[in-house]
């Protein structure tokens, strides 16, 4: 089965995969599932999470420089959904997210 992942858009690689419950994104390599080394990214800037059927949600866990989906700027520690092929602002860095074809 297929997870969904992030894809850097200024390069096109896959930074990371969204395999287990909650992913978390940000500069810290001890803390962090998914690395963004970038000084303007928080420690712990969000976290995507999975719920039940393939639901896939983002929650800005109080980051400096903030993060938002789409033209939608996200209010901390509040979800909001996660749709396919959605691009992801963390801080100044854009991604991605894909849903591979056999869970969309």
């Amino acid at each position: 089965m297929s997870v969904p992942v992030l894809v850097n858009i200024q390069n096109s690689q896959i930074i990371g995969r969204i395999d287990k419950p909650v992913v978390r994104i940000g500069r810290a390599i001890s803390y962090c599932d998914i690395v963004i080394e970038n000084f303007d990214v928080s420690r712990a800037h969000c976290n995507i999470l999975c719920r039940g059927d393939s639901n896939y949600f983002i929650v800005d866990t109080q980051s400096a420089n903030g993060t938002s989906v789409g033209d939608t700027i996200l209010k901390a520690n509040e979800e909001y959904p996660l749709k396919n092929h959605d691009y992801i602002k963390i801080s100044n860095e854009i991604f991605l997210f894909v849903i591979p074809q056999d869970e969309v």
